[in-house]
């Protein structure tokens, strides 16, 4: 159970202070950098309440969150926004790596007895990496545990090769482009 916290299993904590300036995170946020927390804790990104929208009315719908577009969209800046502003940050944790199938099972029970064990509900974010085995079956069986809401960001062609279907779990999707602000 311990084993996967803070090396799968991550809190999202506002309490956690930025380990880099708030300069040096903008640079590297403009840059292109790949999106941590700790940029929008720095506020670097613009935030686009189009979308946020979207993503809570997803949650209205259904458990499961799936933005999806091509690289370089900001669905990962998005998705932290919108766990920053909308979940307490007791109750916000990511899933950094699914690897296979094994390890999104093990993942799935870790969170299953912490969700019960709190007895709150809790937002499960999961960031899928180029080619990441295994998050979709995390993903239907995180969706099965009531407490838990999941928000994915996934880039367009790991998408469309995604094997998650409407039959296996009750999902909104969202197609994310850039806006002109």
């Amino acid at each position: 159970y311990w084993r996967d916290w803070a090396s799968v299993i991550e809190p999202l904590d506002t309490e956690s202070t930025p380990s880099l300036p708030s300069k040096r995170l903008r640079d590297q946020f403009q840059q292109g950098m790949s999106t941590r927390y700790e940029h929008i804790l720095a506020d670097c990104d613009i935030q686009r309440h189009r979308w946020l929208e979207r993503i809570s009315a997803g949650f209205e719908k259904a458990s499961v969150v799936i933005v999806h577009g091509a690289s370089g969209q900001g669905k990962s800046a998005l998705a932290y926004r919108w766990l920053h502003m909308e979940t307490p940050s007791s109750w916000r944790l990511q899933i950094k790596l699914v690897e296979n199938r094994r390890e999104a099972l093990q993942i799935a029970a870790t969170l299953s007895s912490h969700a019960q064990a709190v007895g709150a509900p809790i937002a499960i974010y999961v960031d899928v990496r180029p080619y990441d085995q295994g998050w979709t079956l995390l993903v239907e069986e995180l969706a099965r545990i009531p407490q838990i809401r999941v928000l994915v960001t996934v880039r367009e062609e790991d998408w469309r090769r995604a094997t998650l279907s409407r039959s296996d779990v009750e999902f909104e999707g969202i197609s994310v482009s850039l806006d002109r602000v």
